[in-house]
Protein backbone atom coordinates (compact mmCIF):
# COMPACT_ATOMS: atom_id res chain seq x y z
CA UNK A 1 0.00 0.00 0.00
CA UNK A 2 1.45 3.38 -0.98
CA UNK A 3 2.36 5.68 1.89
CA UNK A 4 3.70 9.21 2.58
CA UNK A 5 6.72 9.93 4.72
CA UNK A 6 8.18 13.22 5.84
CA UNK A 7 10.88 13.35 3.17
CA UNK A 8 9.33 12.07 -0.05
CA UNK A 9 6.13 12.07 -2.05
CA UNK A 10 5.11 8.68 -3.34
CA UNK A 11 2.81 7.38 -6.04
CA UNK A 12 2.48 4.12 -7.84
CA UNK A 13 5.13 4.93 -10.43
CA UNK A 14 7.92 7.09 -8.95
CA UNK A 15 9.12 9.10 -6.02
CA UNK A 16 10.63 12.59 -5.71
CA UNK A 17 12.03 14.74 -2.97
CA UNK A 18 9.87 17.87 -3.46
CA UNK A 19 7.14 19.44 -5.56
CA UNK A 20 8.37 21.14 -8.78
CA UNK A 21 8.84 24.95 -8.46
CA UNK A 22 6.14 27.01 -10.21
CA UNK A 23 7.11 28.82 -13.40
CA UNK A 24 8.09 32.49 -12.89
CA UNK A 25 6.58 35.11 -15.27
CA UNK A 26 9.05 37.75 -16.39
CA UNK A 27 7.50 41.25 -16.76
CA UNK A 28 9.20 44.28 -18.28
CA UNK A 29 8.30 47.59 -16.56
CA UNK A 30 8.23 50.65 -18.86
CA UNK A 31 9.63 53.87 -17.46
CA UNK A 32 7.58 57.04 -17.63
CA UNK A 33 9.12 60.30 -18.78
CA UNK A 34 7.81 63.82 -18.36
CA UNK A 35 7.12 64.83 -21.95
CA UNK A 36 4.59 67.62 -21.41
CA UNK A 37 5.95 71.03 -20.51
CA UNK A 38 3.25 73.39 -21.81
CA UNK A 39 2.17 74.34 -18.27
CA UNK A 40 5.62 75.64 -17.35
CA UNK A 41 6.79 79.24 -17.66
CA UNK A 42 8.64 79.97 -20.93
CA UNK A 43 12.02 80.19 -19.16
CA UNK A 44 11.43 76.84 -17.44
CA UNK A 45 10.36 75.29 -20.74
CA UNK A 46 13.62 76.47 -22.30
CA UNK A 47 15.56 74.88 -19.43
CA UNK A 48 13.88 71.51 -20.12
CA UNK A 49 14.32 71.83 -23.88
CA UNK A 50 18.02 72.65 -23.48
CA UNK A 51 18.63 69.78 -21.06
CA UNK A 52 17.22 67.30 -23.58
CA UNK A 53 19.20 68.88 -26.42
CA UNK A 54 22.43 68.51 -24.44
CA UNK A 55 21.58 64.99 -23.35
CA UNK A 56 20.75 63.76 -26.83
CA UNK A 57 23.82 65.47 -28.29
CA UNK A 58 26.21 63.99 -25.74
CA UNK A 59 24.68 60.52 -25.96
CA UNK A 60 23.56 60.44 -29.57
CA UNK A 61 24.71 56.82 -30.07
CA UNK A 62 22.32 55.62 -27.36
CA UNK A 63 19.27 57.17 -29.01
CA UNK A 64 19.26 56.41 -32.75
CA UNK A 65 16.41 56.89 -35.22
CA UNK A 66 14.43 59.51 -33.27
CA UNK A 67 11.34 60.86 -35.08
CA UNK A 68 12.78 64.40 -34.92
CA UNK A 69 16.39 64.64 -36.01
CA UNK A 70 18.84 66.07 -33.50
CA UNK A 71 19.75 68.80 -35.98
CA UNK A 72 16.15 69.97 -36.35
CA UNK A 73 15.51 69.78 -32.62
CA UNK A 74 18.67 71.75 -31.80
CA UNK A 75 17.78 74.43 -34.34
CA UNK A 76 14.32 74.83 -32.83
CA UNK A 77 15.66 75.11 -29.27
CA UNK A 78 18.07 77.78 -30.50
CA UNK A 79 15.15 79.72 -32.03
CA UNK A 80 13.24 79.56 -28.75
CA UNK A 81 16.27 80.74 -26.78
CA UNK A 82 16.80 83.65 -29.18
CA UNK A 83 13.15 84.66 -29.00
CA UNK A 84 13.06 84.67 -25.20
CA UNK A 85 16.32 86.63 -25.07
CA UNK A 86 14.93 89.23 -27.49
CA UNK A 87 11.76 89.56 -25.41
CA UNK A 88 13.78 90.16 -22.25
CA UNK A 89 15.80 92.86 -24.01
CA UNK A 90 12.72 94.57 -25.48
CA UNK A 91 10.86 94.45 -22.16
CA UNK A 92 13.77 96.23 -20.49
CA UNK A 93 13.72 98.86 -23.24
CA UNK A 94 9.93 99.23 -22.91
CA UNK A 95 10.22 99.70 -19.15
CA UNK A 96 12.69 102.51 -19.73
CA UNK A 97 10.40 104.13 -22.29
CA UNK A 98 7.43 103.99 -19.91
CA UNK A 99 9.45 105.56 -17.12
CA UNK A 100 10.44 108.41 -19.44
CA UNK A 101 6.90 108.98 -20.76
CA UNK A 102 5.39 111.04 -17.88
CA UNK A 103 8.46 113.29 -17.76
CA UNK A 104 8.37 113.95 -21.50
CA UNK A 105 4.60 114.54 -21.48
CA UNK A 106 4.83 116.97 -18.56
CA UNK A 107 7.50 118.98 -20.36
CA UNK A 108 5.52 119.02 -23.60
CA UNK A 109 2.28 119.94 -21.79
CA UNK A 110 3.93 122.97 -20.21
CA UNK A 111 5.16 124.17 -23.61
CA UNK A 112 1.70 123.51 -25.08
CA UNK A 113 0.07 125.65 -22.40
CA UNK A 114 2.59 128.49 -22.72
CA UNK A 115 2.21 128.73 -26.49
CA UNK A 116 -1.56 128.36 -26.25
CA UNK A 117 -1.79 131.36 -23.95
CA UNK A 118 0.35 133.35 -26.37
CA UNK A 119 -1.82 132.39 -29.36
CA UNK A 120 -4.98 133.37 -27.47
CA UNK A 121 -3.45 136.75 -26.70
CA UNK A 122 -2.48 137.29 -30.33
CA UNK A 123 -5.89 136.29 -31.75
CA UNK A 124 -8.16 137.97 -29.25
CA UNK A 125 -11.71 137.14 -30.39
CA UNK A 126 -10.67 136.09 -33.90
CA UNK A 127 -11.67 132.40 -33.76
CA UNK A 128 -10.93 131.80 -37.46
CA UNK A 129 -7.34 132.94 -37.00
CA UNK A 130 -6.97 131.03 -33.73
CA UNK A 131 -7.86 127.62 -35.14
CA UNK A 132 -5.21 128.03 -37.84
CA UNK A 133 -2.66 127.51 -35.07
CA UNK A 134 -3.86 123.95 -34.51
CA UNK A 135 -5.33 124.67 -31.07
CA UNK A 136 -8.98 123.77 -30.51
CA UNK A 137 -11.52 126.29 -29.34
CA UNK A 138 -12.94 125.65 -25.90
CA UNK A 139 -16.61 124.76 -26.21
CA UNK A 140 -18.97 127.28 -24.75
CA UNK A 141 -21.52 126.19 -22.19
CA UNK A 142 -24.83 125.38 -23.91
CA UNK A 143 -27.60 127.89 -23.23
CA UNK A 144 -30.05 126.94 -20.51
CA UNK A 145 -33.35 126.03 -22.13
CA UNK A 146 -36.48 127.17 -20.33
CA UNK A 147 -38.61 124.41 -18.89
CA UNK A 148 -41.60 123.54 -21.03
CA UNK A 149 -45.15 123.03 -19.92
CA UNK A 150 -46.24 119.64 -18.63
CA UNK A 151 -48.41 118.01 -21.31
CA UNK A 152 -50.83 115.10 -21.48
CA UNK A 153 -51.74 115.38 -17.82
CA UNK A 154 -54.38 112.74 -17.01
CA UNK A 155 -56.15 111.82 -13.79
CA UNK A 156 -58.22 108.73 -12.99
CA UNK A 157 -59.99 107.16 -10.03
CA UNK A 158 -57.57 105.33 -7.74
CA UNK A 159 -57.76 101.78 -6.49
CA UNK A 160 -58.44 102.71 -2.86
CA UNK A 161 -60.62 105.19 -1.02
CA UNK A 162 -59.35 108.76 -1.13
CA UNK A 163 -57.06 108.13 -4.09
CA UNK A 164 -56.65 109.27 -7.68
CA UNK A 165 -53.89 108.33 -10.12
CA UNK A 166 -52.05 111.06 -12.04
CA UNK A 167 -49.61 110.83 -14.93
CA UNK A 168 -48.13 113.09 -17.65
CA UNK A 169 -45.37 113.33 -20.22
CA UNK A 170 -41.86 114.03 -18.91
CA UNK A 171 -40.36 117.48 -19.57
CA UNK A 172 -36.82 117.88 -20.94
CA UNK A 173 -34.47 119.33 -18.35
CA UNK A 174 -36.84 118.89 -15.43
CA UNK A 175 -35.42 117.80 -12.08
CA UNK A 176 -38.83 117.21 -10.49
CA UNK A 177 -42.55 117.88 -10.85
CA UNK A 178 -44.73 119.90 -8.52
CA UNK A 179 -48.45 119.09 -8.16
CA UNK A 180 -51.36 121.01 -6.75
CA UNK A 181 -54.96 119.91 -6.13
CA UNK A 182 -58.24 121.80 -5.89
CA UNK A 183 -61.99 121.31 -5.99
CA UNK A 184 -62.18 124.08 -8.60
CA UNK A 185 -60.21 124.24 -11.87
CA UNK A 186 -59.79 128.02 -11.62
CA UNK A 187 -58.93 128.73 -7.98
CA UNK A 188 -58.18 127.28 -4.58
CA UNK A 189 -55.04 125.38 -5.59
CA UNK A 190 -53.17 123.70 -2.73
CA UNK A 191 -49.66 122.25 -2.96
CA UNK A 192 -49.70 118.45 -2.74
CA UNK A 193 -46.20 117.14 -3.63
CA UNK A 194 -42.92 117.53 -5.49
CA UNK A 195 -41.66 114.26 -6.98
CA UNK A 196 -39.08 113.16 -9.53
CA UNK A 197 -41.48 110.88 -11.40
CA UNK A 198 -44.10 111.75 -13.98
CA UNK A 199 -46.71 109.51 -12.38
CA UNK A 200 -48.08 109.49 -8.86
CA UNK A 201 -51.02 108.33 -6.74
CA UNK A 202 -52.59 111.22 -4.86
CA UNK A 203 -54.07 110.14 -1.52
CA UNK A 204 -56.04 111.66 1.36
CA UNK A 205 -58.77 113.23 -0.78
CA UNK A 206 -62.49 113.26 0.04
CA UNK A 207 -64.17 110.13 -1.30
CA UNK A 208 -66.78 110.38 -4.03
CA UNK A 209 -65.80 113.97 -4.85
CA UNK A 210 -64.42 115.52 -8.01
CA UNK A 211 -60.85 116.76 -7.54
CA UNK A 212 -58.72 118.73 -9.98
CA UNK A 213 -54.94 118.46 -10.32
CA UNK A 214 -52.26 120.42 -12.16
CA UNK A 215 -48.49 119.95 -12.50
CA UNK A 216 -45.38 121.86 -13.53
CA UNK A 217 -41.73 121.04 -14.09
CA UNK A 218 -39.13 122.41 -11.65
CA UNK A 219 -35.33 122.61 -11.81
CA UNK A 220 -34.58 124.53 -8.65
CA UNK A 221 -36.16 126.87 -6.17
CA UNK A 222 -36.51 129.68 -8.72
CA UNK A 223 -36.55 127.74 -12.01
CA UNK A 224 -40.06 126.45 -12.65
CA UNK A 225 -42.08 125.86 -15.79
CA UNK A 226 -45.65 126.92 -16.48
CA UNK A 227 -48.55 125.02 -14.96
CA UNK A 228 -50.22 122.36 -17.07
CA UNK A 229 -53.82 122.41 -18.07
CA UNK A 230 -55.80 120.95 -15.13
CA UNK A 231 -57.23 117.44 -15.16
CA UNK A 232 -59.96 115.97 -13.00
CA UNK A 233 -61.03 112.62 -11.59
CA UNK A 234 -63.61 111.14 -9.25
CA UNK A 235 -61.96 110.22 -5.96
CA UNK A 236 -62.49 106.58 -4.98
Amino acid sequence: MAAWDTNKHWDSQQSWDALPAPATLQRTKMITLITGIASLKPADQLTRLTAVKNGLTTNAADFPNLPVSLANYTAKVTEVATNLSDITTKEAELKGLRLARPILLAEAQLMFTQNGSAVAGICGDDAVKAVKSGYQLASEAPPIVSLGQVTALAASTGDNAGEMDVQHNPVAGAAAYEKEVSDNPSTGWVHYSTTTTSSETITGQPSMAIRWVRARAVRGESDKGPWSDPAKALIA
